[in-house]
């Protein structure tokens, strides 16, 4: 049986108590902190491949958005008219990353409940 130190009152109680005799704070945490000697460490819940699918959504979103901003003006340089085309393909891979993107919040979200 040894004594530590309470956390609150400084006072000396026995690592066995599960609360300080003098202000009654509990001490068992403590003791067993102490005992292990181990660092408390965190773990992420989100798993990496599911940070690097959400990572290349927002680069799809991103790529998808320019095209549709960049590639009409890059046809207006070269002296051709945007078509409907021109706009659809931005919009259609901006879609995608939009919807891959809500279908990995939706994974993530249901990894962690």
């Amino acid at each position: 049986m040894a004594l530590i130190e309470c956390g609150e009152c400084h006072g000396d109680v026995s690592d066995k108590a599960a609360s300080c005799p003098h202000c009654g704070a509990p001490v068992m945490q403590l003791a067993e902190v102490v005992d292990t000697g181990d660092r408390l460490t965190t773990t992420q819940q989100t798993s990496k491949q599911l940070k690097e699918q959400v990572l290349w959504a927002y680069l799809v979103m991103v790529v998808g958005v320019g095209m549709l901003v960049l590639m009409p003006l890059w046809l207006n340089a070269k002296g051709v008219a945007p078509t409907p085309y021109s706009y659809g393909t931005g919009a259609v891979i901006l879609a995608l990353g939009v919807i891959w993107q809500v279908v990995n919040k939706i994974r993530i979200w249901w990894h962690h409940s």
